[in-house]
C-alpha cells in the first residue's frame, strides 16, 4: 500500500483541493477528510504534524477513482460511549473520503514524519525542510506517568459509580501520593535496565525494556492493599485495581493494563480481554514558571478543581483544543479513559501550535490559536460561488479580546473583504472556540488562479486585548481551487440556520438532459443527499454520483449538506436542520450560475429526491419520514433506521423506573426512521446495501423495508436491491441508484412543466413526534399535541363518494374509497380523519403544488368544510373538547391566532424538547457572576464547536455588566447562573414560570410543589422569551449542581431529555437514576400532569 502513494499523489492532487483550508504563510496546513489527520500533497506540505488513533495505512481503491478506508466496528463502540463530555456519534466504515487521501499515521510521533518521508520523497529541499520541522518539535508537558484505577466501564446513560464515594478527583490525588514509592522505583529501574540492555548491545524497545522489569511491578503489588478500592463488575476478584501508565511505550497513547496487576497477585483471569482498559488517571504537570498550555486529550479530562470536563479529541482531528494559563508548580490532570488515551500538553510556542492543531506557521504573539476547519467556496467561472468565509480561532490570552476588522493582505484587485455584521461586538473570553464568519465582494473582473487551478489569500485580522485594549495584526492564509464551469459540482458556503458558516457541494442541472435545455417553471426537482460519517464536503463524496462530460448526470439539483460536520449530530437535530437550511440557500441563490443562465435553472423545493449512504442513509431514511408530501422518491443505501437498533440505543438506565425512562427517552422518536416508516406509505422507496457490509449489517435495510411493506399492506412497495459480495461501501452512481434516479427524475417523453407527485394513498397515517421539524402529508400539518411526550397521528381515508345519512347533525360519511392512483390534483370530495394526541392542525396554505386538498373533512366526527380552512391566515381546526367515555371529541374551526405566541409548540413561540433551544436560530450563551460560570459557558461553547461546528458568542450577564451583542437580541438563549448573579436570567425569570427560583442560589428552587435546596442539586429547563426565541436555563443549588445541569446539554445525538429535569446530588453516579424531576410541560408551559414527575430530596 505505502509503495503506491508517490503513484497516487498525482491523481489525488486535483481531487483534493477543492476544499477550503486554513495554512500557514503559503503551505497547505492541514486537510480534511477521511483520515483522522490525513496528509496535505507534500509540494505544500511545510509543518504540518501528522496523526492517528492507529498506524495503519488503509487503502481501497472503487470505482477506478475513489479512494476509501475502513473505521473498525469497535471504533463504532468505542465513539458510542457517553461520558462528561459527550463524545459520541457513530462512525462509518468504508464511506468515501472527501478531500484528502486515506494514510492514517501514529499520534503525535516523530515516526511519522520519517514514515511520510520514506515514501514520498520528491527532492532534497522538501525532505530537508520536512526535518527542521522535526527539529522544531515542542517538549511535551504531559506527565510521564499516570497513576489509574479501574477497570471502570464507560458510563452508561450518566452512571459512573466511583463518583458515589466522593470527589474522584480527591481519591486518585490520596492514591497518587501512596504510589509515590513504586512510580520512583518504576522510573529507577526502567533506567537500569534500559542502561543493561545497551550495553549489551541489544536493540530494544521501550516494550522491551518494561518486560524486563520485576521490582516495580512487586512494589506496587504490595502497595495494592493500602490502596482504595471499590466494587467494579469487570475488576478481577470483583475489586478495582490500581496500576500505572507510561506515556512512553506507545505511539498510539498511555495503555493501562488492569489485567497484569491483578494477575500479579494471583487473580484467576480466564480471558483478560474480559477486563477493559477504563477507569480513571491522574498525572502531574509541573511547571517552573508561570505557562500558558495548549491541552489536547483524547478523553475528556478535569484539570485542577475545575468543574466540568473538557471536550476530549475524541475523532483524533486536532479541532478541540483546550488553553489554559497556570501559575508556577504542580498541577493535576485527570482523565476518564475509555481505552488506550493520549494527551499533548505543550508551552505555547509557534511550534506547539503547529503540533497541536497541525496549522503552520502560527506565531505565539497572536491573541488568536487557528484551527483548521476553515470554509471558502470555489471559484466557478471566475466567480465566487458564494461571499462567505469562515476561520475558526481559539482565544489563547488570558483576559477577554475582540476582532476589531479585517481585510486582505494579500489577494486581488477585484477581490474585498470585510467582517460579517455583529462580529466585531462578539467578546471572546479566554480559551474560547469561534468560527468568526467574513464576507467578501467581487468587483466585475473575474478571479485568476494559478497553474494548478488553486487561489490563495492571506487575510490579516485586527484583535483587541478588552483588558489592556493592546491591538495586534495576524495573518492566516487560506486556500480555494478554481472550476472553469460549473457543471461537474463545487463547493459553497452559507450561512445556516444559527449564521454560522456551513458548506456544501452542489451540482446543477444538466440542460441537456433537460426539456427544452430548462427547468420547469417552478424549477428543477433537487436531490438531497446525505454523507456518511468521518465524509467531508468535497468531490469524493460530490462526485460519486454520475457525471457526463456535460456535467451532472440527471435533470435536477444535487444538493449535498455536511451534517455541519462530518460526523456532525447523524442527520437528527441540527445536522436534519442543516440540510433543509442548504436546500433553501440553493432554491434562493441558485449559487454559482452565472446570471444569463439562471432563469433557465430555478429549484423547485415542492419536488425533492432523498438519498444518502451509511449514516447518511439513516439520514435519508430521517428526511423522507418527516416530510413526505414533496418527495418523487427516496432511496437509502446502508443506513440505519434508528437508534434504538444500531449502536445500542435502545438501552434504558438500569436505575430509572420504566415511566421516567421512557419520558427520557421520547426524544428519540422524532428520528426514528422506523417508528415512522408509516409516513412513507405511498413514497417511492428503495434501499440498496452490500451483502457482506459488516459495518451497517443488511439486516438494517431489509428490516426498513420489511416495515414499509407491512405498512403499506402490500408486498413490494419497499423496493429491495441487495448486490452481491459487495461491502459497506459502493459508489453512489452504482445502477441501482443510477436506475432509480432516472425513473424518478428524467421526464417522460412529451411531459411539460414540473414532475408529478406520486399519488396519496387511499388511506394513510401521519405520524408526528414532534410538530416543530416535521412537514406535511396530504397537507395536513399537525400544529400542537394535546401531550408533547407523546407523538401526535392522524389516521385518514380519502373518499372519492360520500353519502349523508338522514337526521339532524348527521355528518357525511364515505361511500366509495378513493383510489391509490389517479389522485394527483384532484379534490376529493371527503377526508375521514381520526386523530390521537392532536390538540391542533390545519392544512399547508399555501399546499404542496400538485396536492389536492377535499372540499369536506370529517375530524372524529366534526364536519367542516375546507374552503373555510385554506387562504385564511390563523385559520385552523382546534379540539374544543378531548373524548371520554361516554363523550365523543368535538373540533371546530378557530380562527385567532393568539395562542400562536402564548402557548406551548405555537408557531411564533415554540416548544420543547430542550432539544430545540439549540435548533433553527441562532444561539447565544449568557452565564452569571459566580465562580466558574464563565468556565462552564466556555466549556459548552468549544463542545457546540466541535460537534456542529456552532459558533456562539458568549455574554457576560454578571449584574451591571450586561451587553448584549445585536446578534443575540433575538437568538435562542442558555441562560447559566441564578437570577441573583445573572441579570439576563433575572430579566426573563417569566420564561420559566414553572420555576420559582429562591432568594439565593444556595436556597434552591420550587418546582412542581417540591423544594430542591441540597448541595450539588441542577436543573436544566426549556423556556420562552417574549421576542419568540427559546431559552435553556441552567441552574442549580450550587456550582456542582450547575455543572451538572450543563453537561446534560443534548450536543450530540445520542442525549436523552424532556423539556426540562431535577438532577440530585447522585447524579453523578446514578446517571439518569439520581434525577429528581423531569418531564414535559402542558400547552400552557406547566408540568404535565400525565408527563412529569417529582421526587423528594
Amino acid at each position: 500500500v505505502m509503495s503506491l502513494l508517490p503513484c497516487l499523489r498525482a491523481c489525488l492532487l486535483v481531487a483534493t483541493l477543492p476544499s477550503m483550508f486554513v495554512l500557514g504563510s503559503r503551505n497547505l496546513g492541514r486537510k480534511r477528510g477521511r483520515g483522522k489527520d490525513t496528509p496535505a500533497k507534500h509540494p505544500l506540505l511545510a509543518g504540518v504534524v501528522l496523526d492517528s488513533a492507529q498506524h495503519t495505512a488503509e487503502v481501497q481503491k472503487d470505482n477506478g477513482d475513489l479512494l476509501v478506508s475502513g473505521e473498525t466496528r469497535s471504533e463504532h463502540k468505542r465513539l458510542q460511549r457517553g461520558d462528561a463530555a459527550e463524545p459520541t456519534t457513530f462512525t462509518d466504515a468504508g464511506t468515501a473520503n472527501a478531500s484528502a487521501g486515506t494514510v492514517r499515521w501514529p499520534m503525535d510521533t516523530e515516526r511519522s514524519w520519517s514514515l511520510f518521508e520514506q515514501h514520498n520523497k520528491e527532492d532534497v529541499q522538501q525532505e530537508a525542510a520536512a526535518q527542521r520541522q522535526i527539529d522544531k518539535l515542542p517538549t511535551s508537558l504531559a506527565p510521564r506517568l499516570w497513576a489509574a484505577i479501574g477497570p471502570i466501564t464507560s458510563p452508561a446513560r450518566g452512571m459512573d459509580t466511583l463518583k458515589a464515594f466522593g470527589d474522584v478527583r480527591k481519591i486518585l490525588t490520596e492514591a497518587e501520593a501512596i504510589l509515590e514509592e513504586p512510580m520512583a522505583a518504576y522510573l529507577e529501574e526502567y533506567e537500569h535496565v534500559r542502561h543493561d540492555l545497551q550495553s549489551m548491545g541489544k536493540n530494544h524497545t521501550p516494550s522491551d525494556i518494561v518486560q524486563n522489569m520485576e521490582s516495580s511491578a512487586k512494589i506496587l503489588d504490595r502497595l495494592q492493599n493500602s490502596l482504595p478500592y471499590f466494587a467494579a463488575e469487570y475488576g478481577p476478584m470483583g475489586k478495582t485495581w490500581w496500576a500505572l501508565g507510561d506515556s512512553n511505550l506507545s505511539e498510539k497513547g498511555v495503555n493501562i493494563d488492569f489485567a497484569a496487576v491483578a494477575n500479579i497477585s494471583g487473580a484467576d483471569i480466564p480471558d483478560v480481554k474480559q477486563i477493559p482498559a477504563a477507569g480513571w488517571a491522574v498525572g502531574k504537570i509541573e511547571l517552573s514558571k508561570p505557562t500558558t498550555l495548549l491541552l489536547r486529550c483524547s478523553d475528556s479530562f478535569l484539570l485542577n478543581a475545575e468543574l466540568a470536563a473538557q471536550t476530549p479529541d475524541v475523532y483524533r482531528e486536532r479541532r478541540a483544543v483546550t488553553v489554559r494559563h497556570l501559575q508556577q508548580g504542580e498541577h493535576r490532570i485527570f482523565v476518564r479513559f475509555q481505552d488506550t488515551f493520549s494527551c499533548d500538553i505543550f508551552e505555547d510556542s509557534a511550534e506547539a501550535r503547529e503540533k497541536i492543531t497541525g496549522v503552520t506557521e502560527q506565531h505565539s504573539e497572536d491573541m488568536f490559536l487557528v484551527l483548521w476547519d476553515s470554509m471558502m467556496s470555489q471559484v466557478v467561472e471566475g466567480r465566487l460561488a458564494s461571499p462567505y468565509l469562515a476561520i475558526p480561532v481559539v482565544n489563547t490570552m488570558a483576559s477577554a479580546v475582540v476582532l476589531d476588522g479585517a481585510g486582505l493582505a494579500v489577494g486581488q484587485s477585484s477581490l474585498a473583504l470585510g467582517v460579517s455584521p455583529g462580529q466585531e461586538e462578539v467578546i471572546l473570553p479566554p480559551s474560547q472556540p469561534y468560527i468568526f464568519s467574513f464576507l467578501f465582494r467581487q468587483g466585475v473582473q473575474n478571479l485568476t488562479c494559478d497553474n494548478k487551478s488553486l487561489l490563495q489569500l492571506v487575510v490579516a485580522l485586527h484583535s483587541r486585548d478588552v483588558s489592556s485594549n493592546a491591538s495586534k495584526q495576524m495573518h492566516v492564509n487560506v486556500l480555494t481551487s478554481c472550476q472553469q464551469a460549473a457543471s461537474q459540482g463545487f463547493i459553497v458556503t452559507f450561512p445556516d440556520y444559527d449564521g454560522s458558516v456551513q458548506n456544501m457541494w452542489v451540482a446543477p442541472p444538466n440542460p441537456k438532459a433537460l426539456p427544452g435545455g430548462a427547468c420547469p417553471k417552478q424549477g428543477c426537482p433537487a436531490i438531497l443527499s446525505s454523507h456518511g460519517a468521518q465524509v467531508g464536503c468535497g468531490p469524493n463524496w460530490g462526485r460519486s454520483y454520475k457525471y457526463t462530460p456535460e456535467g451532472f448526470a440527471y435533470p435536477a439539483w444535487l444538493v449535498q449538506p455536511t451534517n455541519r460536520f462530518q460526523w456532525g449530530t447523524d442527520w437528527e437535530g441540527p445536522g436534519y436542520d442543516d440540510g433543509l437550511a442548504a436546500l433553501a440557500y440553493v432554491s434562493a441563490q441558485l449559487p454559482g450560475i452565472s446570471k444569463a443562465v439562471r432563469p433557465k435553472l430555478g429549484l423547485d423545493m415542492d419536488r425533492i429526491l432523498t438519498t444518502g449512504h451509511s449514516m447518511g442513509g439513516h439520514g435519508c431514511l430521517v428526511y423522507s419520514v418527516h416530510d413526505p408530501d414533496r418527495l418523487l422518491g427516496s432511496i437509502c443505501a446502508a443506513g440505519w433506521p434508528s437508534r434504538m437498533r444500531y449502536g445500542g440505543g435502545a438501552g434504558s438506565s438500569p436505575l430509572t423506573d420504566v415511566f421516567e425512562d421512557g419520558l427520557l427517552k421520547a426524544v428519540k422518536a422524532e428520528h426514528a426512521a422506523d417508528y415512522l416508516a408509516m409516513n412513507l406509505r405511498g413514497v417511492p422507496f428503495k434501499v440498496v446495501y452490500g451483502s457482506r457490509d459488516d459495518s451497517v449489517p443488511p439486516q438494517e435495510s431489509r428490516y426498513m423495508a420489511a416495515l414499509v411493506d407491512a405498512f403499506s399492506g402490500k408486498t413490494g412497495s419497499a423496493l429491495i436491491a441487495e448486490k452481491p459480495k459487495a461491502g459497506h461501501w459502493f459508489g453512489q452512481g452504482d445502477p441501482e441508484l443510477d436506475g432509480f434516479f432516472r425513473e424518478h427524475l428524467v421526464p417522460k417523453p412529451g411531459h411539460v412543466g414540473s414532475l408529478v407527485l406520486p399519488s396519496l394513498p387511499w388511506a394513510f397515517e401521519f405520524n408526528v413526534p414532534s410538530v416543530g421539524s416535521f412537514g406535511t402529508k396530504g397537507n395536513l400539518k399537525v400544529l400542537q399535541l394535546i401531550d408533547a411526550a407523546r407523538p401526535g397521528k392522524l389516521f385518514v381515508r380519502r373518499c372519492a363518494k360520500l353519502t349523508r345519512p338522514s337526521g339532524k347533525g348527521a355528518v357525511a360519511t364515505c361511500a366509495v374509497n378513493a383510489s391509490d392512483v389517479g389522485g394527483v390534483g384532484l379534490q376529493d370530495p371527503l377526508w375521514i380523519v381520526d386523530t390521537s394526541n392532536v390538540r391542533r392542525f390545519g392544512f399547508l396554505d399555501p399546499p404542496v403544488r400538485g396536492r389536492g386538498l377535499p372540499q369536506l373533512i370529517v375530524v372524529d366526527g366534526s364536519e367542516m368544510t375546507v374552503s373555510e380552512l385554506t387562504g385564511r391566515k390563523h385559520h385552523h381546526l382546534c379540539l374544543v373538547r378531548q373524548g371520554n367515555q361516554g363523550v365523543v371529541p368535538l373540533w371546530k374551526v378557530c380562527k385567532s391566532g393568539a395562542w400562536e405566541k402564548l402557548q406551548r409548540d405555537g408557531p411564533q413561540a415554540g416548544g420543547g424538547p430542550y432539544h430545540n433551544v439549540l435548533r433553527k436560530a441562532k444561539l447565544c450563551i449568557a452565564h452569571g457572576s459566580s465562580n466558574g460560570l464563565v468556565d462552564l459557558a466556555v466549556q459548552l461553547a468549544s463542545k457546540l464547536y466541535f460537534v456542529s461546528r456552532y459558533d456562539i458568542p458568549i455574554v457576560d450577564a454578571s449584574p451591571g455588566k450586561v451587553k448584549v451583542p445585536s446578534r443575540c437580541r433575538f437568538a435562542n438563549m442558555i441562560l447559566i447562573g441564578h437570577p441573583r448573579d445573572n441579570a439576563l436570567l433575572d430579566r426573563h425569570r417569566c420564561a420559566f414560570a414553572y420555576v420559582n427560583f429562591h432568594n439565593q442560589s444556595s436556597s434552591g428552587f420550587t418546582l412542581d410543589g417540591r423544594v430542591y435546596r441540597g448541595a450539588g442539586i441542577g436543573l436544566i429547563g426549556i423556556g420562552h422569551l417574549a421576542n419568540g426565541s427559546l431559552a435553556l436555563v441552567l441552574t442549580g443549588t450550587d456550582g456542582i449542581g450547575i455543572a451538572r445541569a450543563a453537561d446534560r446539554v443534548p450536543v450530540t445525538s445520542s442525549r436523552d431529555g424532556a423539556d426540562y429535569l431535577v438532577l440530585g446530588p447522585d447524579a453523578g453516579w446514578e446517571g439518569d437514576g439520581g434525577a429528581l424531576a423531569g418531564g414535559y410541560l402542558d400547552h400552557l408551559w406547566r408540568p404535565s400532569r400525565t408527563s412529569s414527575w417529582a421526587e423528594p430530596e
